[in-house]
C-alpha cells in the first residue's frame, strides 16, 4: 500500500509554505537573488567610495535577511530533519551562518571590540559561496558533481597511481639531470631557477609543469645540450646520453598527459553515464506511478459515480414504490371463456343461469367502484383474479 505523503496531516498556513517553496517560481526568485548578489560584489574594488561601501553593507545585510528567509521557510515546511537530510540544504545554512558571523564580526570590529582585518576579509571572501547555491538548482551541474563524488574512490586510486609516476620520474630526474647547469656561460631554455632537477622537491614541481605541457621541450632541450660533460666522474654541468634524455620525457609525457589523464576521464563518463541510466530509470519509474495513481484516482471516481447512480436508483424506486397504486394485474390469456361446472356438464338450469348473471353483475360493478378497472377489455380475466 502506498505512503500518504509526509504534509498530509499540515495545518493550512504550513501547507502554504510547503507549496510556495516547492514552486519554480521560488526557486527562479531565489536565483534571481544570488545573481544580483553576485553583481554587487563583483563591483567591490581598491579604495571605494564611502557611499558605495554603505551601498554594498546594505545589500549584504539583504541578502543575508533573504537567505535567512529562505531556510526558515523550508524548515517550517520541511521540517528540521528532513531539510538537512539533504546536502545540498546543508550547504544553503553553512552559507547562511558565514554570512551572519560576518556581519557580527564587522560590527564588533566597528562597535565593539578590535579584530583581525584579515578574519574579516576572509569572511567577506568566503560570501563568494552564495555562488554555489545556483549549483542545486542546475541539474545538469548536480548530475556532474554527483558522479565526480561516486567516482572519487577509483579517482583517487589513479591519484595515488600518478604519485607513483611522478615519485619515480623524479628520483630518475635527480639522478640524471641534477647537475645541469643554468649560467650566463651554459644559457638554458627551460631550466631555471624555479625548475630544476638538483632537489627530489624541485623535481617533483617542475616534472608537474612537464605534465601540464608548459614549455617541456624547452626543459627537453636543455637536458640535450652539447657543451656538457658526459663522462660518469662529472660534478658541474653534467648531461646525459642523447638517447636517454628523450625517451625520458616522452615517456613521462605520454604517460601522464595521455595515459593517465584518460583514464580518469574514462572513469569519470562512465560514471556520469550510469548516473544518466539510474536518472532515467528514475524518471521512468516516476512516469509508471504517476500512471497508475491516475488509473486508480480514474477507478475510483468510476466506482464512485456508479455507487451514485446505483443509490439514485434505489432511492427512486423507493419513492415510486410508495407512491404506487396497488392494480390487479390480468394474467389469463384473452380468448379465455369462463364456465360454470354446469355449463361442462351440459346441463341448462334457469335458476342457474340467473345466479350466474346476477354475480357477474355485481362483481363488474364493485370492480369499477374500488378499482376503476372498467377500461379493461376482458371482464372475466378480472373475475378470475377475485375469485
Amino acid at each position: 500500500m502506498r505512503e500518504p505523503p509526509y504534509y498530509i496531516n499540515y495545518s493550512k498556513p504550513r501547507l502554504l509554505t510547503h507549496n510556495i517553496i516547492t514552486s519554480k517560481y521560488f526557486d527562479l526568485a531565489i536565483a534571481a537573488v544570488i545573481g544580483l548578489n553576485v553583481v554587487t560584489m563583483a563591483t567591490e574594488f581598491y579604495m571605494m567610495p564611502m557611499e558605495l561601501v554603505y551601498a554594498l553593507k546594505v545589500f549584504n545585510y539583504f541578502f543575508t535577511a533573504v537567505f535567512i528567509l529562505e531556510a526558515a521557510m523550508k524548515i517550517v515546511a520541511l521540517g528540521l530533519r528532513r531539510y538537512l537530510s539533504d546536502r545540498w540544504n546543508q550547504l544553503d545554512v553553512g552559507i547562511v551562518g558565514l554570512s551572519v558571523i560576518g556581519i557580527v564580526l564587522e560590527e564588533m570590529e566597528s562597535e565593539v571590540i578590535p579584530i583581525n582585518p584579515t578574519i574579516i576579509r576572509v569572511m567577506r571572501v568566503l560570501r563568494i559561496a552564495r555562488v554555489l547555491k545556483l549549483l542545486k538548482m542546475a541539474k545538469g551541474i548536480r548530475a556532474l558533481l554527483d558522479t565526480v563524488m561516486q567516482a572519487l574512490p577509483q579517482v583517487g586510486n589513479l591519484g595515488l597511481l600518478f604519485f607513483l609516476l611522478f615519485f619515480i620520474f623524479a628520483a630518475l630526474g635527480v639522478e640524471l639531470f641534477g647537475r645541469l647547469e643554468c649560467t650566463d656561460d651554459y644559457p638554458c631554455q627551460g631550466l631555471g631557477e624555479h625548475a630544476h632537477f638538483r632537489n627530489f622537491g624541485m623535481a617533483f614541481l617542475t616534472l608537474f609543469r612537464v605534465a601540464t605541457g608548459d614549455n617541456w621541450n624547452g626543459i627537453m632541450k636543455d637536458t640535450l645540450r652539447e657543451n656538457c660533460d658526459p663522462s660518469s666522474e662529472c660534478i658541474r654541468n653534467c648531461c646525459v646520453s642523447p638517447v636517454i634524455a628523450p625517451l625520458y620525457f616522452v615517456v613521462f609525457v605520454l604517460m601522464a598527459q595521455f595515459v593517465l589523464v584518460n583514464v580518469v576521464v574514462a572513469v569519470l563518463m562512465k560514471h556520469l553515464e550510469e548516473s544518466h541510466k539510474h536518472m532515467d530509470d528514475d524518471i521512468e519509474i516516476d512516469a509508471e506511478i504517476e500512471r497508475q495513481l491516475a488509473a486508480e484516482i480514474a477507478h475510483s471516481v468510476r466506482k464512485k459515480g456508479r455507487d451514485r447512480r446505483r443509490e439514485a436508483r434505489k432511492q427512486e424506486e423507493i419513492k415510486q414504490a410508495s407512491h404506487r397504486k396497488l392494480i390487479k394485474m390480468s394474467s389469463l390469456p384473452a380468448n379465455f371463456i369462463f364456465r360454470f361446472s354446469d355449463d361442462a356438464e351440459g346441463k341448462s338450469n334457469p335458476l342457474h343461469f340467473l345466479i350466474r348473471d346476477l354475480t357477474i353483475l355485481i362483481i363488474v360493478f364493485i370492480m369499477a367502484f374500488e378499482s376503476e378497472i372498467i377500461k379493461s377489455n376482458n371482464i372475466l380475466n378480472h373475475i378470475y383474479i377475485i375469485f
